[in-house]
């Protein structure tokens, strides 16, 4: 049964230390994620590049009984085919920014289960740049369902909810099979890293996890025809049974808290292509905007 907040496995990495020389070029990254994990874990793996993201894409039997049966060795598998991208990337001649393991249900792939991690974040985690909280949110944990991308949430996630929708995508129109892999558009992972990093903050913190339930947090980066654009935060706060969200809370208290958290993050990227926050919490209606300083 799941019940860690990461599906993967802390990974150690004395061993991704980067050597003097790139170990592997550039220009067969493919080739080298599939012999080692061939070599290290008897595995094979299908393995695609476009642009810059590198990604390798397992096949098993019955993803939805592996993941909830508690069995040490799938996850050990999958940590292994992770820990195979992160040496291929932080040891290549010409690091890909973006690697994705995806774990593909062998009778059913529109159901899949996706990590996505950007190669700045590793070295940072490498180097105990980031927090262990922070390297987390910086992971992408995702079940693709017939197309639809379910962040992975361990408060929120539903054992039955999340079966009765891979049955569905079973039941639907047959789609190709074939390995495609997308590649990883950095404002599109930046947007889905500051829905961790509120979700969990906001989680974290005291006076909101005493008065109000977080159900949802999204995140958007508007584009105006090549012209920087809005980030808009959409917060969906109910208050707990026994206790009030008054509007005044969210303006003087929530909203403030979150511009802050998505001010530090957006540093910590050097992210500076939009033009001003908007934030609003849903039920309340109340909205803080805040122009770029």
């Amino acid at each position: 049964m799941m019940t860690s907040r990461s599906l993967l496995l802390v990974l150690t990495f004395s061993f991704l230390l980067p050597a003097c020389k790139p170990t592997y070029k550039k220009d067969t990254l493919k080739e080298s994620v599939k012999e080692l994990a061939r070599k290290e874990y008897k595995l094979d793996v299908d393995v695609q590049q476009t642009g810059k993201t590198l990604g390798l894409r397992f096949l098993v039997k019955d993803l939805i009984t592996e993941l909830y049966s508690g069995d040490a060795g799938f996850y050990k598998k999958m940590n292994g085919l992770f820990t195979v991208l992160a040496r291929v990337v932080l040891s290549s001649e010409e690091a890909p920014e973006f690697m994705v393991l995806e774990i593909v249900d062998a009778d059913n792939p529109q159901f899949r289960l996706s990590f996505t991690r950007y190669e700045e974040d590793l070295r940072k985690a490498m180097a105990e740049a980031l927090s262990f909280t922070q390297s987390q949110d910086r992971m992408l944990e995702e079940f693709v369902v017939g197309g639809r991308r379910i962040p992975f949430d361990p408060q929120e996630m539903d054992l039955v909810r999340l079966m009765m929708m891979a049955i569905d995508s079973k039941e639907g129109p047959k789609t190709d099979t074939r390995y495609v892999l997308e590649e990883v558009r950095f404002e599109d992972f930046l947007m889905r890293v500051a829905e961790n990093t509120l979700r969990r903050t906001l989680r974290e913190k005291k006076e909101v996890e005493k008065n109000a339930v977080v159900r949802e947090v999204k995140a958007s980066l508007g584009d105006h025809e090549g012209k920087k654009g809005q980030l808009t935060v959409l917060l969906d706060l109910v208050a707990k049974p026994s206790a009030t969200l008054t509007p005044l809370f969210v303006q003087d208290r929530v909203l403030p808290f979150v511009e802050k958290e998505l001010t530090a993050l957006f540093k910590s990227y050097r992210f500076k292509n939009f033009s001003g926050i908007q934030i609003v919490e849903e039920n309340t209606g109340i909205m803080l905007t805040v122009p770029v300083k």
